[in-house]
């Protein structure tokens, strides 16, 4: 009790202890959400920032096209044009050509009845974004008949997938299967072209069923046919930020990115704010779509299709761990458990074990020329010339040639 200057009693007003939890937990869930709040705005200005020069592919035509069975093929028959856009601007341009049976063209051989190899890879093999793919000079240096069946985004599953159909096709002397350790942990993934704001557009997913929505599939480039040789020259030559052409395909890549970036940030389910503090990765779990869907296999004898297609395979198959730069430079492949888990299973079923590339190649001079960094991981010319010659090396050595 207090008293007043009368003397008169004044009750002080008491809150039961439940309340005063309930406001202190209002009070703590209030902040926890206005920081939230708080940190996606700042993501928002990060992520809107970095689209003002943003990094993508552009090309004038489809270069691929839907495939059920084995996600994709390229375009038969077609001569594409692929720029490299960096930060806004066209950092490198090419022009590919497609062979008639949705491959990269490779240098035909001269020899009289040709040794038939088949190569399966990623876009390490493929390489669609450069003049040529290590296939390449592995055929100009050799008298093969090369058919590089590589697809950009293909992991081990869709690799012997086709694998095996192409040589029960085909009857090749020997195979070579090329790939990166990230490769084993990717999913089967379907690309196709879709229309998106009235304009087609290149996607991917994980479900072939699911390419139209964009819940399941990720756009992977823009197409204008406005894009040609001389307009890619010329951007090379004086870059002009204020080209109409540069402008909207700036444009249009910003507008797919936005979308993207709103339906991370207006996500309600998971805490970003958590997820940065847990996991070091605001979008940890979030990631769906992506370019390069995962598979939750701890092992490939638990893929009754691949093991399947694995065991029908009967010519000689060389396995080949292709290096990045990290992995050339230290001569470690740096393989998670699950990686490691998922190369023994594939020895188990191949009766054979894997060559890593770094082994053959040791650690070359002036490394740095061999890959497209620090804009990209893959191999440049260089590097991919000298994948050719350790890889022919290797072949040698494994007699599957004679």
């Amino acid at each position: 009790m207090v008293f007043s200057e009368n003397a008169e009693p004044v009750s002080r007003v008491r809150y039961p202890v439940r309340w005063k939890l309930l406001l202190s937990l209002a009070a703590l869930l209030v902040g926890l959400v206005a920081s939230e709040l708080f940190y996606r705005g700042m993501l928002w200005l990060e992520l809107a920032a970095r689209s003002t020069r943003p990094d993508f592919y552009a090309l004038n035509k489809p270069l691929l096209q839907f495939d059920a069975k084995f996600g994709y093929s390229y375009a038969p028959g077609e001569s594409i044009i692929t720029c490299v856009v960096r930060r806004g601007a066209i950092h490198t341009w090419h022009s590919l050509t497609i062979d008639a049976n949705g491959n990269m063209a490779e240098p035909p051989s001269t020899a009289p009845e040709p040794v038939k190899v088949l190569i399966f890879g990623d876009s390490f093999t493929s390489n669609p974004y450069q003049p040529f793919g290590w296939p390449h000079f592995f055929a100009r240096d050799s008298t093969f008949q090369v058919h590089n069946f590589a697809r950009a985004g293909y992991g081990l599953l869709q690799m012997i997938d086709l694998a095996a159909a192409k040589t029960r096709e085909l009857e090749p002397d020997f195979i070579i299967v090329a790939f990166i350790m990230e490769d084993l942990i990717r999913a089967r993934a379907w690309h196709t072209v879709v229309d998106i704001d009235g304009q087609p557009t290149p996607v991917v997913g994980a479900d072939p069923s699911r390419l139209h929505d964009p819940a399941f599939a990720m756009e992977t480039g823009v197409i204008d046919p406005a894009l040609t040789t001389g307009w890619c020259q010329a951007q090379m030559a004086r870059p002009d930020p204020s080209d109409p052409l540069l402008v909207r395909l700036n444009a249009r890549y910003q507008s797919m990115a936005g979308r993207r970036q709103r339906n991370f940030l207006l996500n309600p389910q998971q805490s970003l704010l958590v997820n940065l503090l847990a996991h070091h990765d605001p979008y940890h779990g979030m990631r769906t779509p992506t370019i390069t869907p995962k598979t939750p296999l701890k092992s490939f004898e638990a893929d009754a299709q691949f093991v399947s297609a694995i065991k029908s395979i009967n010519v000689p198959m060389l396995l080949i761990v292709l290096p990045n730069y990290d992995e050339l430079a230290t001569q470690d492949s740096r393989p998670t458990k699950r990686m490691l888990t998922l190369l023994h299973s594939l020895q188990t079923l191949t009766g054979s074990s894997p060559h890593f590339l770094f082994q053959s190649m040791g650690t070359p001079g002036n490394i740095e020329r061999l890959f497209l960094l620090p804009e990209d991981q893959h191999p440049s010319a260089a590097g991919s010339e000298a994948y050719a010659t350790a890889i022919a090396m290797l072949v040698e050595e494994s007699g599957m040639a004679q």
